[in-house]
């Protein structure tokens, strides 16, 4: 398997900015609501490794749906899920493409 993250610096890049674009989601609205800005970190670890596995958006928005549940006993409706989850895989894969073979 090949994988897009090949440099320390590639993983710091990938997790400030897969961080902001989760932050900017707020999923369950827990920013908006006061929580600390480090409140969905527990998944970004998670989400990068599938993302530098080359998981695809709808890959990404089942298990994403389910561990916020899981997490937070709370899940936003499937579409948004969704649609994060895809919008997110197209930048990751693009800006961070796997290297062939």
């Amino acid at each position: 398997m090949t994988h897009a993250l090949r440099t320390a610096d590639d993983w710091k890049q990938a997790r400030g900015e897969l961080q902001g674009r989760l932050s900017e989601w707020d999923p369950i609205d827990l920013l908006s609501a006061g929580a600390p800005p480090d409140e969905y970190d527990a998944l970004v670890s998670s989400l990068m490794q599938r993302l530098d596995a080359g998981a695809s958006g709808e890959e990404l928005a089942g298990w994403l749906g389910a561990e916020l549940g899981r997490r937070y006993g709370h899940a936003p409706p499937v579409h948004e899920t969704d649609v994060f989850c895809r919008r997110t895989a197209k930048w990751f894969h693009a800006r961070w493409p796997a290297e062939p073979g």
